[in-house]
Protein backbone atom coordinates (compact mmCIF):
# COMPACT_ATOMS: atom_id res chain seq x y z
CA UNK A 1 0.00 0.00 0.00
CA UNK A 2 2.56 2.34 1.00
CA UNK A 3 4.52 1.69 -2.76
CA UNK A 4 1.05 1.98 -4.37
CA UNK A 5 1.02 5.75 -2.99
CA UNK A 6 -1.89 5.04 -0.69
CA UNK A 7 0.09 6.49 2.17
CA UNK A 8 0.60 9.98 2.44
CA UNK A 9 2.62 11.14 3.64
CA UNK A 10 4.53 7.99 2.40
CA UNK A 11 6.39 5.33 4.99
CA UNK A 12 9.70 5.37 5.68
CA UNK A 13 10.14 1.35 5.26
CA UNK A 14 13.66 1.27 6.14
CA UNK A 15 12.05 2.39 9.79
CA UNK A 16 9.51 0.03 10.06
CA UNK A 17 11.08 -2.54 12.47
CA UNK A 18 11.79 0.45 14.49
CA UNK A 19 7.63 0.59 15.38
CA UNK A 20 6.02 -0.02 18.49
CA UNK A 21 4.37 -3.10 17.53
CA UNK A 22 1.98 -5.73 19.56
CA UNK A 23 3.49 -9.21 20.38
CA UNK A 24 1.26 -12.45 20.48
CA UNK A 25 0.99 -14.74 23.75
CA UNK A 26 3.26 -17.04 22.30
CA UNK A 27 5.77 -14.74 21.47
CA UNK A 28 8.38 -15.91 23.85
CA UNK A 29 11.06 -13.78 22.51
CA UNK A 30 9.18 -10.90 23.36
CA UNK A 31 8.75 -10.04 27.07
CA UNK A 32 6.09 -10.91 29.51
CA UNK A 33 4.85 -7.18 30.32
CA UNK A 34 5.10 -6.63 26.31
CA UNK A 35 2.66 -9.71 25.98
CA UNK A 36 0.44 -8.73 28.27
CA UNK A 37 -0.08 -5.81 27.27
CA UNK A 38 -0.50 -6.19 23.45
CA UNK A 39 -3.18 -8.84 24.46
CA UNK A 40 -4.94 -5.60 26.56
CA UNK A 41 -4.52 -3.60 23.74
CA UNK A 42 -6.18 -6.03 21.69
CA UNK A 43 -8.80 -7.83 23.21
CA UNK A 44 -9.38 -4.61 25.69
CA UNK A 45 -8.77 -1.37 24.41
CA UNK A 46 -11.99 -1.20 22.74
CA UNK A 47 -14.26 -0.51 25.67
CA UNK A 48 -10.76 -0.03 28.35
CA UNK A 49 -10.04 3.66 26.89
CA UNK A 50 -10.47 7.03 27.77
CA UNK A 51 -14.57 7.62 26.76
CA UNK A 52 -14.87 4.13 26.37
CA UNK A 53 -17.80 2.06 28.49
CA UNK A 54 -14.32 0.23 30.16
CA UNK A 55 -13.48 3.18 32.19
CA UNK A 56 -11.94 1.46 35.11
CA UNK A 57 -7.76 1.27 32.94
CA UNK A 58 -6.62 2.48 29.61
CA UNK A 59 -5.79 -0.62 28.23
CA UNK A 60 -4.24 1.07 25.03
CA UNK A 61 -0.73 -0.16 24.07
CA UNK A 62 0.50 3.43 23.50
CA UNK A 63 -0.22 4.60 26.72
CA UNK A 64 2.77 3.93 29.42
CA UNK A 65 2.16 1.35 31.35
CA UNK A 66 2.61 3.87 34.67
CA UNK A 67 -0.59 5.61 33.62
CA UNK A 68 -2.69 2.65 32.07
CA UNK A 69 -3.96 2.44 36.29
CA UNK A 70 -3.42 -1.48 36.06
CA UNK A 71 -0.87 -2.32 38.31
CA UNK A 72 -1.74 -1.77 42.02
CA UNK A 73 -4.55 -0.08 41.18
CA UNK A 74 -8.40 -0.08 42.74
CA UNK A 75 -10.35 -2.39 41.10
CA UNK A 76 -13.98 -0.84 41.03
CA UNK A 77 -15.57 -4.42 40.71
CA UNK A 78 -13.74 -6.31 43.81
CA UNK A 79 -15.99 -9.74 43.09
CA UNK A 80 -15.80 -9.98 46.85
CA UNK A 81 -12.01 -10.20 47.19
CA UNK A 82 -10.17 -7.54 50.45
CA UNK A 83 -7.49 -4.79 48.71
CA UNK A 84 -8.30 -6.28 45.66
CA UNK A 85 -6.16 -4.55 42.39
CA UNK A 86 -6.84 -4.58 38.55
CA UNK A 87 -3.48 -5.86 38.82
CA UNK A 88 -1.77 -6.41 42.02
CA UNK A 89 2.15 -7.27 41.84
CA UNK A 90 2.73 -10.74 43.32
CA UNK A 91 -0.73 -11.59 43.77
CA UNK A 92 -3.04 -13.31 41.52
CA UNK A 93 -5.63 -13.71 44.01
CA UNK A 94 -6.35 -10.21 44.49
CA UNK A 95 -6.05 -9.56 40.38
CA UNK A 96 -9.37 -9.12 38.93
CA UNK A 97 -7.86 -8.97 35.91
CA UNK A 98 -6.56 -12.49 36.15
CA UNK A 99 -9.66 -13.71 37.71
CA UNK A 100 -12.32 -12.58 35.07
CA UNK A 101 -10.07 -13.81 32.11
CA UNK A 102 -10.43 -16.82 33.83
CA UNK A 103 -13.64 -17.24 34.39
CA UNK A 104 -16.63 -18.61 32.01
CA UNK A 105 -19.36 -16.52 34.57
CA UNK A 106 -21.09 -14.80 32.08
CA UNK A 107 -21.78 -12.34 35.06
CA UNK A 108 -17.63 -11.93 35.52
CA UNK A 109 -15.90 -12.96 32.47
CA UNK A 110 -13.82 -10.77 30.47
CA UNK A 111 -13.67 -9.81 27.22
CA UNK A 112 -17.31 -10.29 28.14
CA UNK A 113 -18.68 -10.63 24.58
CA UNK A 114 -17.82 -13.62 21.90
CA UNK A 115 -15.84 -16.02 24.46
CA UNK A 116 -17.18 -19.33 26.35
CA UNK A 117 -13.58 -20.63 26.74
CA UNK A 118 -10.99 -19.74 28.98
CA UNK A 119 -7.68 -18.64 27.07
CA UNK A 120 -5.40 -20.71 29.15
CA UNK A 121 -2.21 -18.87 27.17
CA UNK A 122 -3.42 -15.55 28.03
CA UNK A 123 -4.01 -16.20 31.70
CA UNK A 124 -0.69 -18.29 31.94
CA UNK A 125 1.20 -14.76 30.60
CA UNK A 126 -0.39 -12.99 32.99
CA UNK A 127 -0.04 -15.18 36.04
CA UNK A 128 3.84 -15.50 35.41
CA UNK A 129 3.73 -11.26 34.26
CA UNK A 130 2.09 -10.62 37.81
CA UNK A 131 4.51 -13.05 39.40
CA UNK A 132 7.63 -11.10 37.64
CA UNK A 133 6.08 -7.49 39.04
CA UNK A 134 8.12 -5.77 41.63
CA UNK A 135 6.77 -5.86 45.15
CA UNK A 136 5.80 -7.49 48.66
CA UNK A 137 5.03 -11.91 47.60
CA UNK A 138 1.39 -12.76 48.80
CA UNK A 139 0.61 -15.87 50.65
CA UNK A 140 -1.70 -18.45 49.02
CA UNK A 141 -5.42 -18.40 50.76
CA UNK A 142 -5.86 -21.22 53.18
CA UNK A 143 -7.54 -24.54 52.57
CA UNK A 144 -11.17 -25.50 54.52
CA UNK A 145 -11.97 -28.77 54.71
CA UNK A 146 -14.54 -29.72 54.22
CA UNK A 147 -15.14 -27.09 52.36
CA UNK A 148 -18.70 -25.79 53.80
CA UNK A 149 -21.82 -27.86 54.13
CA UNK A 150 -24.61 -28.88 55.54
CA UNK A 151 -23.98 -31.56 58.12
CA UNK A 152 -25.99 -32.89 61.24
CA UNK A 153 -25.47 -32.85 64.22
CA UNK A 154 -21.74 -31.47 64.09
CA UNK A 155 -19.02 -31.01 61.72
CA UNK A 156 -15.15 -31.29 62.49
CA UNK A 157 -13.15 -28.78 59.99
CA UNK A 158 -9.30 -28.41 59.50
CA UNK A 159 -7.64 -25.05 57.98
CA UNK A 160 -4.23 -25.81 56.00
CA UNK A 161 -1.77 -23.07 55.68
CA UNK A 162 -0.27 -22.32 52.72
CA UNK A 163 3.31 -23.24 54.28
CA UNK A 164 4.40 -24.19 57.69
CA UNK A 165 5.38 -20.66 58.50
CA UNK A 166 2.13 -19.12 58.26
CA UNK A 167 -0.30 -18.07 61.13
CA UNK A 168 -3.95 -18.82 60.41
CA UNK A 169 -7.04 -16.40 61.87
CA UNK A 170 -10.32 -16.87 61.54
CA UNK A 171 -13.46 -15.44 62.57
CA UNK A 172 -16.94 -17.52 62.81
CA UNK A 173 -19.39 -14.78 61.63
CA UNK A 174 -17.95 -13.81 58.41
CA UNK A 175 -15.85 -10.91 59.06
CA UNK A 176 -12.59 -10.24 57.27
CA UNK A 177 -9.85 -11.99 60.59
CA UNK A 178 -7.07 -10.13 61.52
CA UNK A 179 -4.27 -11.10 63.71
CA UNK A 180 -6.13 -9.98 66.59
CA UNK A 181 -8.67 -12.50 65.59
CA UNK A 182 -9.16 -16.31 66.33
CA UNK A 183 -5.77 -18.38 66.04
CA UNK A 184 -5.82 -21.72 64.44
CA UNK A 185 -4.04 -24.58 66.52
CA UNK A 186 -6.52 -27.57 65.86
CA UNK A 187 -9.30 -28.99 64.11
CA UNK A 188 -12.95 -26.90 64.69
CA UNK A 189 -15.45 -28.65 66.11
CA UNK A 190 -18.83 -26.56 64.85
CA UNK A 191 -22.19 -27.52 66.44
CA UNK A 192 -23.99 -24.52 64.90
CA UNK A 193 -24.68 -22.96 61.98
CA UNK A 194 -21.51 -20.37 61.02
CA UNK A 195 -19.94 -18.44 58.05
CA UNK A 196 -15.74 -19.90 58.76
CA UNK A 197 -13.45 -16.91 56.92
CA UNK A 198 -9.76 -17.80 57.74
CA UNK A 199 -6.86 -15.65 56.24
CA UNK A 200 -2.81 -16.69 56.76
CA UNK A 201 0.22 -14.22 57.83
CA UNK A 202 3.33 -14.30 57.47
CA UNK A 203 6.17 -11.98 58.09
CA UNK A 204 7.60 -10.79 54.79
CA UNK A 205 4.35 -11.64 52.93
CA UNK A 206 1.37 -10.07 52.37
CA UNK A 207 -1.61 -11.71 54.22
CA UNK A 208 -3.66 -14.33 52.00
CA UNK A 209 -6.74 -13.79 50.94
CA UNK A 210 -9.68 -14.87 53.04
CA UNK A 211 -11.15 -18.01 52.06
CA UNK A 212 -14.34 -18.68 53.83
CA UNK A 213 -17.11 -21.54 53.67
CA UNK A 214 -20.46 -21.58 54.56
CA UNK A 215 -21.22 -24.31 57.30
CA UNK A 216 -24.86 -25.71 58.55
CA UNK A 217 -24.72 -27.83 61.00
CA UNK A 218 -28.68 -28.84 62.34
CA UNK A 219 -29.36 -30.99 65.26
CA UNK A 220 -30.58 -34.75 65.04
CA UNK A 221 -34.17 -34.60 65.15
CA UNK A 222 -36.41 -37.12 66.63
CA UNK A 223 -39.56 -37.37 65.10
CA UNK A 224 -41.62 -40.30 67.22
CA UNK A 225 -41.10 -42.63 69.85
CA UNK A 226 -43.23 -45.93 69.40
CA UNK A 227 -43.15 -49.69 71.09
CA UNK A 228 -43.62 -52.58 68.03
CA UNK A 229 -45.93 -55.84 68.49
CA UNK A 230 -42.83 -57.51 69.93
CA UNK A 231 -42.03 -54.78 72.56
CA UNK A 232 -39.46 -53.69 70.61
CA UNK A 233 -38.47 -49.78 71.12
CA UNK A 234 -38.07 -47.52 68.02
CA UNK A 235 -36.96 -44.43 67.02
CA UNK A 236 -37.55 -42.04 63.90
CA UNK A 237 -34.99 -39.88 63.54
CA UNK A 238 -34.34 -37.36 60.43
CA UNK A 239 -30.40 -37.47 60.04
CA UNK A 240 -27.97 -36.93 57.28
CA UNK A 241 -28.62 -39.35 53.81
CA UNK A 242 -25.41 -41.06 53.30
CA UNK A 243 -25.09 -41.25 57.37
CA UNK A 244 -24.39 -44.27 59.49
CA UNK A 245 -25.87 -43.57 62.81
CA UNK A 246 -25.45 -45.79 65.70
CA UNK A 247 -28.30 -46.06 69.05
CA UNK A 248 -26.41 -46.37 72.23
CA UNK A 249 -28.20 -47.08 75.35
CA UNK A 250 -27.42 -47.35 78.94
CA UNK A 251 -28.86 -47.86 82.73
CA UNK A 252 -26.62 -45.74 84.32
CA UNK A 253 -25.46 -42.98 82.34
CA UNK A 254 -22.03 -44.08 82.38
CA UNK A 255 -21.88 -47.22 80.25
CA UNK A 256 -23.05 -47.07 77.35
CA UNK A 257 -23.67 -50.07 74.82
CA UNK A 258 -23.90 -49.74 71.45
CA UNK A 259 -27.37 -51.64 70.03
CA UNK A 260 -27.63 -51.43 66.29
CA UNK A 261 -26.16 -49.17 63.77
CA UNK A 262 -28.38 -47.90 60.07
CA UNK A 263 -27.26 -46.02 57.32
CA UNK A 264 -29.66 -42.99 56.39
CA UNK A 265 -30.60 -44.06 52.92
CA UNK A 266 -32.86 -41.05 52.57
CA UNK A 267 -32.57 -38.40 55.89
CA UNK A 268 -35.27 -40.64 56.96
CA UNK A 269 -34.38 -43.58 59.51
CA UNK A 270 -35.44 -46.02 61.87
CA UNK A 271 -33.47 -47.65 65.12
CA UNK A 272 -34.89 -50.46 66.96
CA UNK A 273 -33.83 -51.91 70.12
CA UNK A 274 -35.71 -55.22 70.32
CA UNK A 275 -34.36 -55.86 73.82
CA UNK A 276 -35.92 -52.88 75.36
CA UNK A 277 -38.43 -54.65 77.34
CA UNK A 278 -35.86 -56.95 79.19
CA UNK A 279 -35.13 -53.53 81.46
CA UNK A 280 -36.71 -51.97 83.86
CA UNK A 281 -35.20 -48.63 82.63
CA UNK A 282 -32.78 -48.01 79.59
CA UNK A 283 -31.63 -44.84 78.12
CA UNK A 284 -30.81 -43.94 74.61
CA UNK A 285 -28.77 -41.82 72.71
CA UNK A 286 -28.35 -41.88 68.93
CA UNK A 287 -24.00 -40.65 67.64
CA UNK A 288 -23.44 -39.98 64.40
CA UNK A 289 -20.57 -41.99 63.13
Amino acid sequence: MNRLGLFYPAINETNISNYSQLSALTNLSASLEQRARSYLDANCAQCHQPGGAGITFDARYDTPLAQQNITNYPAQLALGIDNARIVKAQDVWRSTLLVRMNSTDPSIKMPALARNLVDTNAVQVFTDWINSLPGTPALAPPTITPNGGTFIPSVTVTLQAPDTNAKLYYTLNGTLPTTNSLLYSSPLFLTNNVMLTANAFETGFDNSVAASALFNAQPLYLTSMSFSPNNGFQLGLIGMTGSNYVLQATTNFIDWTPIVTNMATTNLLNLMDGDASNFQHRFYRVLQQ
